[in-house]
């Protein structure tokens, strides 16, 4: 390859590198209109400017190996102009389709292999949930059952706690006369009781 064709390619990539960061902007303007975010949206730009600074001066060092020239450089304005003001006004418009269809299709994928491992998971899942449920109507039982229990002895035995507690006062007074009362008082009421 001689020098001449060697600069028509050097020029010819530096125009495609242009077009290729108008096209990487479109993309980025895709991404920046589905996040809501702002902090989001002002890191989004602070990564772009730098991965288009990077890639632009990768792609001129492979180029030009670093030497900035005016032509290539030119070109390169050039072909993100032509992007943005000629390919991108009916170019973007496809490409957020484009994004929108490819985001519903991965939901999609996504929901599909969603159902496919719980498919796949059934015969484990399905015993253990039997079990659960049978525990759950099993604990409903036994706590009806001791409902039920527990009135049944309130029934029972609400006579005898009455009679009791009604006894138990009396005792309690009893003794509380003996505990204060002195000596001389208790052996009178001794004998009275008696």
């Amino acid at each position: 390859m001689d020098r001449a064709e060697f600069q028509a390619v050097q020029l010819v990539l530096a125009f495609v590198l242009g077009v290729g960061l108008g096209i990487f902007y479109d993309v980025y303007r895709v991404w920046f209109r589905r996040t809501q975010a702002r902090a989001v949206k002002g890191l989004g730009d602070i990564i772009w400017w730098l991965a288009a600074l990077g890639l632009a001066a990768w792609a001129f060092y492979r180029i030009n190996s670093l030497s900035l020239r005016a032509a290539p450089l030119a070109l390169a304005l050039l072909g993100v102009a032509v992007q943005q003001w000629l390919v991108s006004p009916w170019a973007f418009p496809l490409l957020q389709r484009f994004c929108h269809a490819a985001e519903r299709f991965l939901g999609w994928v996504m929901q599909l292999l969603q159902r496919a491992v719980a498919f796949m998971l059934l015969p484990l899942v399905w015993p253990v949930e039997l079990v659960f449920r049978l525990l759950l109507v099993l604990m409903h039982l036994v706590r009806r059952l001791m409902n039920l229990l527990e009135r049944i002895l309130r029934w029972l035995f609400a006579p005898p706690v009455r009679f009791l507690r009604r006894v138990g006062g009396a005792v309690k007074r009893r003794l509380k006369r003996l505990l204060v009362s002195t000596p001389d008082e208790q052996s009178d009421e001794l004998v009275e009781d008696t």
